[in-house]
């Protein structure tokens, strides 16, 4: 079974780079421009190893949303991305597993991900 990543940023040339590279490295990817339709319908968290979510976002910051919903998915790799440095204090203290700044290197947030899922 291929492990699951939900991509969640409202720059669409973020989420096709990192659907492509995942796809391409035989991850399922879903992208997403917003996580306001997930605040009252989260359960579709469930289907996914991973969450990549972006700060800057429209109606609710992804610090926010992650505060929202960590308690209910504590299995879920969440990694927060941002070009805030100061974002890293806002994922981390919500509950983020790790957090990148932007521009990272795509193999560093493979490396996360390798190093806190099960092999499929």
């Amino acid at each position: 079974m291929k492990k699951r990543i939900l991509v969640i940023d409202d720059n669409h040339i973020i989420r096709e780079f990192l659907n492509n590279f995942f796809t391409i490295n035989d991850y399922v990817v879903k992208e997403q421009g917003d996580c306001q339709s997930l605040i009252y319908s989260h359960e579709e968290l469930l289907n996914y190893e991973v969450l990549i979510i972006d700060y800057d976002m429209p109606g609710i910051n992804g610090a926010e949303f992650v505060k929202n919903i960590r308690h209910l998915y504590p299995q879920l790799l969440i990694i927060g991305i941002s070009s805030l440095e100061e974002a890293s204090k806002y994922f981390l203290e919500a509950g983020a597993n790790s957090f990148l700044l932007k521009p990272f290197s795509i193999f560093e947030i493979l490396n996360i991900i390798e190093k806190n899922t099960k092999n499929p």
